[in-house]
C-alpha cells in the first residue's frame, strides 16, 4: 500500500480487491450484510462500530499492521467528514452585511410566553437547538437564573441580550404579571430598532396592549415548531444545518451497529455522570421502544453533535423493530 493517507471505504476496498472478493463474498465471510459492506465503502456512514472493523479485518485476514491501518483509517473519514459538517459559516452575507446576531448577542432568540403555554413554547424551543439556535429559554436557564434578582435580569435580558423575542400571545400571555414584564422591556427595544425585534406567534385571538392589529404574525395551530425555527433561521441569516450525509443513513448504521451487538446498548441515563447502563432488551417488553429510542437518539447525537429529529428516530424504531422479530 502507497503511503500516503486514504479514507476508510477507499482503503477496505483496496484490501477486498487485493484478496479477489465480490462485496458478498466479504460480507458473508464477515457476516455481516452486503448493504452494509455498500455503505461502508462508498463513505455513507461516520465510523463503523469497532467490532464491524475487527470482523472485516478477520474475514480479509490482514496482518496487524494493516488491521491498524484499516482503524486508523476510518478514524480519518470521520475527523473529515466532521470537520465538513463544522466548517460552515455561522451568518451568512446579506446585502453586504454579515449577521451580527452572534457578535452583539448572548441570544439569537428570547421566548416569551405564559406558564400555561409552556408546552409550545418548549416544542419552538427543542426545534431551535436542534438548529443550533441559541434560544433563551428558562427551562435551560436553571443554574444561570437562580438567585438573580428577576425583574433586573429579565428586563435586561428581553431588552438587551437577544437579537429577536418571539413572542406566544394568548389569553393567558395578557393576564399574567411576568409576561407584561417582558412584552414592556421587549417593546422599549423595539423602539429603538429599525427593524423588527418583537416577533408574535398567535395561540388565540385576544388583543394584546402595545401591539397593533396590523403587525404580522404566524398562527401556531397553521404551523409546526419547525417551519417555525425555519423562518427564524432565514430572519437570522443562517443556513439550515444540512448534513452531508441523511440522518436515515446514520439511523441505518446504527441499527447494523444494535444488530452486531445482538440488541445489546449503553445508554446514559443521567444518574451517574459519564456511565453507561448496558442491556438487551426483547421486543415484548414494555420499555423496549423508550429503551432503543433513547438509543437512537443518544448514538446519533454523539456522533453528528446535532439531536435527530423525532421522524428519524421513529423510521430507525420501526425497521429495527422488523428485524427483531
Amino acid at each position: 500500500m502507497g503511503s500516503s493517507p486514504q479514507f476508510g471505504g477507499k482503503l477496505l476496498r483496496s484490501f477486498r480487491l487485493s484478496a479477489r472478493l465480490t462485496q458478498k463474498d466479504l460480507a458473508e465471510k464477515a457476516r455481516i450484510s452486503v448493504q452494509t459492506i455498500v455503505r461502508i465503502e462508498e463513505e455513507s456512514v461516520l465510523y463503523p462500530h469497532k467490532n464491524t472493523i475487527q470482523q472485516l479485518a478477520y474475514a480479509l485476514e490482514l496482518s496487524d499492521h494493516e488491521r491498524t491501518s484499516l482503524f486508523q483509517a476510518f478514524r480519518l473519514s470521520q475527523k473529515n467528514l466532521m470537520e465538513q459538517l463544522n466548517s460552515g459559516p455561522k451568518a451568512e452575507l446579506i446585502g453586504n452585511e454579515v449577521t451580527t446576531s452572534n457578535k452583539q448577542f448572548d441570544y439569537d432568540v428570547a421566548l416569551s410566553f405564559a406558564g400555561e403555554d409552556r408546552s409550545h413554547a418548549e416544542a419552538l424551543a427543542d426545534a431551535l437547538r436542534r438548529h443550533r439556535i441559541k434560544v433563551f429559554y428558562d427551562k435551560y436557564e436553571k443554574t444561570t437564573l437562580w438567585g438573580k434578582d428577576l425583574y433586573t435580569h429579565l428586563s435586561d435580558l428581553y431588552q438587551n441580550k437577544a437579537c429577536y423575542c418571539v413572542m406566544f400571545f394568548s389569553r393567558y400571555y395578557v393576564a399574567k404579571a411576568w409576561t407584561k414584564l417582558e412584552l414592556k422591556a421587549a417593546q422599549a427595544r423595539a423602539l429603538n430598532e429599525n427593524k423588527e425585534y418583537i416577533l408574535p406567534i398567535r395561540l388565540d385571538n385576544t388583543e394584546i396592549p402595545g401591539i397593533l392589529s396590523t403587525t404580522a404574525y404566524l398562527n401556531w395551530h397553521g404551523e409546526t415548531p419547525e417551519s417555525v425555527a425555519d423562518a427564524l433561521l432565514e430572519k437570522l441569516g443562517k443556513v439550515a444545518h444540512v448534513p452531508l450525509i441523511s440522518e436515515r443513513t446514520i439511523m441505518d448504521w446504527l441499527i447494523d451497529e444494535v444488530q452486531l451487538s445482538n440488541g445489546r446498548i449503553g445508554i446514559d441515563l443521567g444518574d451517574v455522570p459519564g456511565v453507561k447502563h448496558f442491556m438487551r432488551m426483547e421486543k415484548d417488553q414494555e420499555d423496549w421502544e423508550a429503551w432503543y429510542g433513547t438509543w437512537f437518539q443518544q448514538g446519533f447525537t454523539e456522533r453528528m453533535g446535532f439531536e435527530p429529529t423525532e421522524e428519524s428516530v421513529h423510521y430507525a424504531l420501526e425497521k429495527y423493530a422488523e428485524l427483531a422479530q
